[in-house]
């Protein structure tokens, strides 16, 4: 099943739109690639709503401590440069 979340025009290059999505939050950014992604809005390191974060690239940047997640919701880096925890995702939809 296909649920709107938002227009393709409304979510330009480098944007984040933060939207509630049956129980939860996603969070749903367009990289510099021109792909749009959908992520679960809650950052594992301390819950922050990726939603508020930026886009770096192609990743999506938490605004609290700066980690990143790329489109699968892989966490590719951290702000402090600390090696990033092999479990570090967010799901993706």
């Amino acid at each position: 099943t296909w649920w709107p979340l938002c227009r393709s025009r409304d979510l330009g290059p480098g944007a984040v739109i933060g939207r509630d999505f049956l129980d939860g939050r996603v969070a749903i950014f367009r990289g510099e690639n021109g792909q749009p992604s959908v992520v679960s809005a809650y950052c594992p390191h301390n819950g922050a709503d990726l939603s508020l974060g930026c886009v770096r690239e192609n990743r999506l940047q938490c605004r609290f401590h700066r980690w990143e997640f790329d489109a699968s919701g892989v966490c590719q880096r951290t702000g402090s440069g600390d090696r990033v925890p092999p479990r570090a995702r967010v799901f993706s939809y």
